[in-house]
Formats: structure tokens, sequence, C-alpha cells
């Protein structure tokens, strides 16, 4: 409300029509002025029922206001009045603080219903003005509309309630917009559809099928093992996603060969003779195929006896690349190296004695495995100083 840009000719009553018919026993109104300018911006300063001044040329400021079943009058100065504000704080009142003469202010009229309203819940109250009654309406909704070959789920009907769909499957949703909310007595709308899907998700040898709505997901059957591929796929604008997934047979473990070992990685086993054994082949790879393993001519022979293995050096540095290849472990990644990244020195004396007792321990250890070969070295050195010392007597 804005006193200085209001029309000259304007009468300084307004008028405020209510939105609906209260009683004046339960109901209570309020107007309310909120000022934007000077010591009191933002401060929010309630309007009264009447007002008074001492002398009529004195500085003066009010909105005085009353109200009935269905309308409020709002009395102001007339903007001819040089004196007269919409807020006016000075004088006596102000004290020279915080004082305020303001005409342009923002008015707010209040309704508040004492014993709340005469509807229920469920109603909407609008106000009859031949009747100078209210009326209320039933804000209750319908059951939620079908949504063709999708379900419905919902609880109640009542103004807030909401109504969630779901596709049936062969079908996929349009769109995440699935849920309806009943307001005022209608259901919102939702752009959501169930389309049917194209086609059943392609099918993959020795794997079945399980589909939920638009997603497919594959298992491999009894005696099969899944390769390379993800086992799920999705169905999106009636076009299933494609997938490597495949399933491989089984060919349980690899046969086993007489003194030689076998490391297998995959569908593929490689065989490699024991200690003081020689290949007789060098076909040692075998592969699986259809749940069988290929057959391979590959023996491990006693070469203890024989002056040593029948395999070239080229075909057995050949194995030897090959499987340390598979077996190499990078040393970064061994617990021994994670635990010397946090190794911290313990001075208790029980890690103490616990240190020494390994270093003992493996100290012994070593000896006993030592003893047999410095024997043998003292024996061979002892024979060869007593057959020097026989040669030189025999010179003599």
């Amino acid at each position: 409300m804005d006193k200085n840009n209001a029309d000259p000719s304007s009468p300084t009553v307004d008028r405020v029509t209510l939105d609906s018919v209260y009683s004046l026993d339960t109901t209570l109104v309020s107007v309310q002025m909120k000022v934007f300018t000077s010591n009191n911006a933002g401060y929010v300063f309630y309007a009264g029922g009447s007002a008074m001044i001492d002398n009529s040329a004195d500085p003066y400021g009010a909105i005085i206001y009353g109200y009935t079943e269905t309308e409020v009058l709002l009395w102001r100065p007339g903007i001819a009045t040089s004196n007269g504000y919409l807020v006016y704080v000075g004088g006596q009142w102000g004290g020279g603080n915080n004082n305020q003469q303001d005409t342009s202010v923002e008015v707010t009229v209040k309704v508040a219903e004492l014993t709340g309203s005469p509807c229920t819940g469920t109603n909407q109250c609008s106000a009859d003005w031949t009747t100078l009654k209210t009326t209320c309406t039933p804000t209750d909704c319908p059951d939620p509309p079908d949504l063709a070959n999708a379900y419905k789920i919902n609880k109640g009907v009542s103004n807030g309630s909401a109504a969630m769909y779901s596709c049936m499957p062969g079908y996929y949703q349009s769109s995440y917009d699935v849920i309806i909310t009943c307001i005022d007595g209608s259901w919102t709308s939702s752009t959501m559809f169930c389309e049917e899907i194209c086609a059943s998700p392609p099918s993959i040898p020795n794997a079945d099928l399980m589909v939920l709505n638009n997603i497919a997901i594959y298992s491999c059957q009894g005696g099969y093992i899944p390769q390379s591929g993800s086992s799920l796929i999705n169905c999106s604008q009636s076009v299933w996603q494609t997938t490597t997934f495949s399933c491989l047979a089984s060919c349980g473990p690899a046969p086993n060969i007489t003194s030689a070992d076998v490391l297998v990685n995959d569908n593929v086993a490689i065989y490699a003779c024991h200690y003081g054994f020689s290949a007789t082949s060098s076909d040692n790879e075998i592969k699986c195929t259809s749940g069988t393993w290929s057959p391979t001519t590959f023996q491990c022979a006693d070469s203890t006896n024989n002056g040593g293995s029948s395999i070239n050096n080229q075909t057995l540095n050949g194995w030897i690349a090959r499987i340390k290849k598979e077996l190499i472990i990078s040393r970064k990644r061994t617990n021994a190296y994670l635990r010397s990244l946090i190794s911290v020195h313990d001075p208790r004396p029980s890690a103490i004695a616990i240190g020494s007792s390994g270093v003992f321990i493996f100290s012994f250890v070593f000896l006993l495995i030592m003893i047999p070969d410095i024997i043998n070295v003292v024996r061979y050195l002892h024979k060869e100083m007593s057959d020097n010392f026989v040669n030189r007597k025999s010179d003599d």
C-alpha cells in the first residue's frame, strides 16, 4: 500500500474481501504493516482499531481497521494530509531513537479460526455469497485411474493420498513418473505408459534365463562355468542389450600323470616333471573343450640312471619361461613386502627375546643342513693333503 502513489480522488477506505464466511464469535482478524526503509526496515507493525491525536496539526500515523463475517475495512490518512503517515514513530513515542515516518508499507490481512475450520479434513470450505454460509466440498478422490498393462498400488483416496504404477511382465515403463497424488478431489496425471517389449532376450547355449520386467539374467547350467561378459542385460526402447557372456563345459580336474605336477589356468593345463624325471615329449599342454580334456602323449620317465632328459635345452627353457610367467608374483604384492612397509622397531624385552630365539633357531637349522657338506669337504681336503704327502715321499 502506497499512500503517496494513490489517486488523489480515491477514498481513504480500502475493502478486503475474505475468502469465506467466518463467524465473528470464533474468528480473529489482524492487519500487519511491514516497513522497508529508514531505521526500522524489515520490522512489522500491527494496525490499530482506533487512534487519537492531541492536535490536528500534529504528525500522526496509523491504519485503522474493522471487519465483518465477509470483509475487512482499512482506514488510512488521505494523501492531501501532509502530517499523516501509514507508520509514524516520533515525538514522545520515538524519543529520537528508531523514529519512523512511512507512507509506503506492505499490508497483510490474516484470519485465524479459533476453533478450526468448520469443514472436516477431507472437505474444502467455500463461501456462498447468496446465503452468506460456508459450503464444505468433499476432497476425497475416486479410485485412481487404471493404466494399460500396469499394476496399481494405492493406500486410500483421501486428500494427499498417493498411487503408484508398475508395468506387468513383458512390458517396460517409458519413464520414472510412476506416482500420482490426490489433491482436492482430483488425481494428478502421469506421463508414464507401459510398452510391450519387442522380443524375448537372446538365448545363450547351456545357460538358463530369468526375465524380470525389462531385465534379463543368465546363469550357466549344471556342468558348465561362466566365461567373459555380463550375465545381466537391460531392455531399453524395446531393444535388448548385447553381451559376450558364455558358458563353457566344465572338464573337472586335469588328468593325473605319474611323477608330474600340473598347473591349471581356466581351460588350459600345463604339466612339468618332478626332479629326477624327464619328459618323454614336448606335448605338455592340454585344453578343455566341450567338457573333455584333450589327449596328450606327455609322460615323465626316471632319468637317474639313463644319463638325463631326452628333451633339448631350448624346449626345456621354453617350458620354464612359460611356467614362470604363470606363477610369478610381483614382490610388491607379497605379504612380506606389505609388512615391511609398516614394520617398526619393538624395544620390548619379550620382542627382543623372540627375535633372538628366531635367529638362534635359524642358525641351528642351517648348521644341521650344512654339516654333512662340511664333513665331506674336510674329508676331501684331508685326502688331497694325504695324497700329496705320499707323492712327495715317493719322489724323495
